[in-house]
């Protein structure tokens, strides 16, 4: 079995990849953030480092999607909103945007089969409220229009996925311990 989740910056897709590996017995493979040479230089200076920052995250999403019985927390597929948004934003140009497309499509036919993708929902609001309360330096600077348009990429993931692959969206506000781990068990 290979799921993924998407959602918003601080939505708490770590979390829930967390508590589903541990409940259902799959291999939890995590977002390259803590680990990443590229990320806070491009919180710094975005034009230089956007192109090398995603490709970065091509690359290693395309890893994780490779073993079986994993749970990944973000995918090459939601990975392609945050490229698109960058071109809309002129920080990645069209020369690079197009290398990054031309790198996914590739990619894309090797990747195994993704049984499930969970895509957790929060308003820009409540995610902003989670950023600042994880206090990541780098991320002190986001702005919410940023956010309301990586919102709407993360609408069109769906349009990236497989056929085969369910597409379940879930509301993941006010919920305690018991109540996400029965919302796992539902969905899985």
């Amino acid at each position: 079995m290979r799921i993924i989740v998407e959602g918003l910056i601080g939505v708490g897709k770590s979390t829930f990849t967390k508590e589903a590996s541990t409940l259902f017995n799959l291999n939890p493979m995590y977002e390259s953030v803590d680990d990443n040479p590229f990320l806070e230089k491009f919180y710094s200076e975005p034009s230089r480092w956007a192109y090398t920052l995603q490709m970065h995250f091509l690359y290693d999403r395309f890893t994780k999607h490779i073993p079986d019985n994993t749970i990944l927390d973000r995918s090459i597929f939601g990975d392609i909103g945050f490229a698109t948004l960058l071109k809309n934003d002129s920080v990645l140009s069209q020369d690079e945007f197009e290398s990054y497309m031309k790198h996914y499509r590739i990619l894309s036919e090797y990747i195994p089969p993704v049984d499930l993708c969970i895509h957790l929902h929060v308003s820009v609001d409540e995610a902003m409220e989670r950023i600042s309360k994880r206090g990541r330096e780098y991320e002190a600077g986001i702005d919410p229009s940023y956010l309301h348009k990586l919102q709407e990429q993360i609408h069109m993931i769906p349009e990236y996925l497989p056929s085969t692959t369910k597409y379940i969206k879930l509301d993941w506000v006010d919920m305690n311990e018991d109540q996400r781990l029965e919302a796992i068990r539902r969905l899985l």
